[in-house]
């Protein structure tokens, strides 16, 4: 029987989201992580007449063409906000690249807090910048995957057919 398999990314990245439905739709146990797509405080200012059209087409793309067909644990970061906002000005791109990380961070600290009861080994799929913590506290035996954005998909479906269990077909996802 193959290890659950565990996605974490601080944004939704359609290569995650691809192994997470597929490994979902072939019946294997799979637990997504994702940083919370709602900010509260901002819808708000999205009616507000000069950020709001900038700041809703950020809003409506954190909501994200992704609808899964298996529940999703939401992470919130309060940082998000800061960085969202921040994004909408253009002498700010310094510190949108600190809150970027920050972001990162925290998104992988809660992450790996919410792990910290977990026993049953996984097969982990985290992000660069947002995984160390998240290994680390993954259970005794459980393998992990950095998901290199850019690296070649071959070798990314490789691995995740051997370790995950997941079958050539399932781990190249609907198309």
């Amino acid at each position: 029987m193959p290890r659950p398999l565990l996605l974490s990314s601080y944004y939704p990245e359609a290569g995650i989201l691809a192994l997470a439905e597929a490994s979902h739709l072939a019946g294997r146990s799979t637990r997504l992580f994702l940083p919370d797509p709602h900010i509260p405080l901002l819808a708000p200012l999205s009616r507000a007449p000069l950020v709001g059209d900038r700041l809703r087409r950020v809003l409506d793309r954190r909501q994200g063409p992704h609808r899964l067909e298996r529940p999703v644990t939401y992470v919130a970061s309060p940082f998000e906000t800061l960085r969202v906002l921040s994004r909408g000005i253009p002498s700010a791109a310094a510190l949108t690249s600190r809150l970027m990380y920050r972001v990162r961070t925290e998104f992988d600290a809660r992450v790996a807090a919410l792990l910290s009861t977990s026993s049953e080994p996984v097969t982990a799929v985290t992000m660069p910048g947002a995984g160390y913590l998240t290994q680390r506290a993954l259970p005794e035996g459980s393998f992990a995957v950095v998901h290199m954005v850019n690296s070649h998909p071959r070798q990314h479906n490789k691995l995740l057919q051997r370790h995950a269990g997941l079958s050539k077909q399932a781990s190249r996802g609907r198309r």
